[in-house]
This record gives structure tokens, sequence and C-alpha cells, in this order.
């Protein structure tokens, strides 16, 4: 008995006609017929009945679920030493934002790398849109981001809560709130999209998930807001906040590299306000496709993800 023996016989059983079982496996019928032939004088018993139409006899039926418990421990023990292999010398791809990419990988890499020195690292940097298309097509193994628009054909592992927030400056809050602003920086009085629907915005382009949604909650709040630039990246509209062209919600974690310059008194540049009234917190996770094993590497990388998650619980208020 060979397992190519018990792989045409599977498929046979699965097909119930060996004409159909050979053009599945690229075969001829009297290859596929041999194979068949072997296993039942292996065994020394019929596993089809051979009538119109064919059948399963009782031994085949048997022979049926422990063929695939077989074949399904030697495709784990194939995974199993090829991870052992690609520890030594494997390769991960990872997909990421590139803003993202600088926030969250550092601390993680470095201790990846620690870990597993041999395997050799691939960054995949793109917007959300990008990156999901890498991975949805198996150019890469790993997504961190939020879940993909395709769920169906993706498992995700939350790690983190990002929250948006409303960026406001501080001239803006003097110049639009002028009796208020000092209420609103103690905290005393609570702010909403609406109450900024005067004010001059930077947004992200309604092609993005960011921007879309931004639109969507202003239309819900009964405003159009005043947008006075829109760009892809929010690379290049939190500096143009900070120095008081206009008011953005962003994801809180876009904000650790300036977070020097926020504040709840005059001393900070911009004010942040929640507003997860309408900008829930998001799930950040770990994505990859069911249809793809996750690897040992692969897996590594999500262990760490989630040991250094304590890292990554940034109070920026």
């Amino acid at each position: 008995m060979n397992l190519l023996s018990l792989e045409y016989f599977l498929v046979a059983a699965e097909e119930m006609s060996f004409t159909k079982a050979a053009v599945r496996l690229y075969i001829t019928q009297q290859s596929l017929s041999g194979h068949i032939k072997k296993l039942e004088e292996y065994f020394g018993c019929s596993l089809f009945d051979r009538g119109n139409p064919l059948t399963l006899t009782k031994e085949g039926l048997g022979l049926q679920q422990a063929a695939r418990k077989i074949l399904a421990a030697v495709a784990d023990t194939e995974k199993e030493i090829q991870d052992i292999k690609d520890l030594r010398n494997g390769e991960l791809s990872i997909g990421i934002t590139r803003t993202r990419g600088n926030l969250y990988l550092p601390p993680i890499l470095t201790k990846f790398h620690q870990e597993f020195p041999n395997i050799q690292l691939t960054i995949f940097e793109g917007n959300s849109q990008e990156t999901e298309t890498a991975l949805d097509r198996a150019k890469i193994d790993l997504l961190i981001g939020y879940p993909p628009l395709s769920k169906n054909s993706m498992q995700s592992i939350p790690f983190w809560k990002e929250e948006t927030v409303l960026v406001i400056p501080y001239q803006i809050l003097v110049r639009y709130f002028p009796a208020e602003y000092r209420d609103i920086l103690s905290g005393s009085r609570k702010m909403n999209l609406r109450d900024v629907r005067h004010c001059p915005v930077l947004a992200m382009d309604v092609e993005t998930r960011l921007g879309r949604r931004f639109y969507e909650a202003c239309g819900e709040q009964g405003f159009l807001p005043k947008v006075v630039l829109k760009a892809k990246s929010l690379s290049v509209l939190v500096p143009l906040c900070l120095n008081g062209l206009g008011i953005m919600v962003c994801p809180e974690v876009f904000l650790l590299p300036y977070r020097n310059q926020i504040g709840s008194r005059e001393d900070g540049r911009v004010f942040l306000s929640p507003i997860s009234d309408v900008f829930p917190p998001k799930d950040m996770c770990v994505n990859y496709l069911k249809s793809k094993y996750l690897s040992a590497t692969a897996r590594g990388f999500v262990r760490i993800i989630e040991q250094e998650k304590a890292q990554l619980a940034w109070n920026l208020y």
C-alpha cells in the first residue's frame, strides 16, 4: 500500500465514477483501476460494488474514513517538518500601511529578530486596499490592519483597539469658541463632531476608509464639512493640523510622534476630543488567509504581537 493509492481511492470514492476520477486526477482509467486493485489485494476485500451506480462496500466506507485521517496526519507531519526547516532558514512577509508600520513594527520586529534570527522578513507597504489585495492574492503571509472587507476568506486576530479622536488646533479653539475654549480645555465642556461644523477641516480622501466614514458621520450629524484640504495620507494632514490649518479626525496612534505637542491647556498646540459616539473604537488585527497554512514562523510573529501589545498602551490624553 502507498499514499498515492489512498489519494486516488479517495477521489474515486468522492466521484463514484472511475472515469470522472481519472479525468480529475489526470491519469488513465486503467492506471486508476490498477491502484484500486492493489489496495483490494492488500486488504483482501472489495472496496467498491462495481454496479450501476458504483458504490462503496462496508470495507470501502471504513477505508474512506481511515484514509482521510492517514493523509491528514501525513500533511500535518509534512508541515511540521517544513516548519522546522523554515525556522532555520525561512521567510515571512507582512503587509501594513506605511504610517502604521513606523508606529507598530519597531518593538515587534526587534523582538521577532531576537527569537528568529535566521528568518528573512519582507515588509509590504501600501494603503489599506493595496495591502488587503496583496493578502487576498497570497502575496503576503500576514496583514496588520483592520479586519479586511473580504472577511469570508480571511481570519482576524484582534490585538489592539484603535481610538479615533477629534484633533483641534489651539488657535482654532480660541477663534471659533472664544467664550468656551477654557471650559473645553479643562474638560468641563465636551465636544462632538457637530460642534465643529463651522471650522475648517483637513479631511482624508473619500476613497479611504477614514475619509468615507468621516463624510458619513458628518451627514448623520446633519452638516457638510468645510474642507479646506484633503489627502490620502494622514502623514500629510497631521503636521498641517499641528500648524493650525484646520481640524481633523485621526486614529490616536498616528499622533504618537507628536505627543509633546498635544495638551489640555494652552501649552499644547492641539487639543484631542474623544468622539467614540460616531467613531467607535476599531480592532487592529493580525489577518491571514483561512485557506493558507499558518507556519510556525507566522504563529511566532502573532505570539510576539500578543506579548508586546502592552507596550502599545499609549495614553495620549
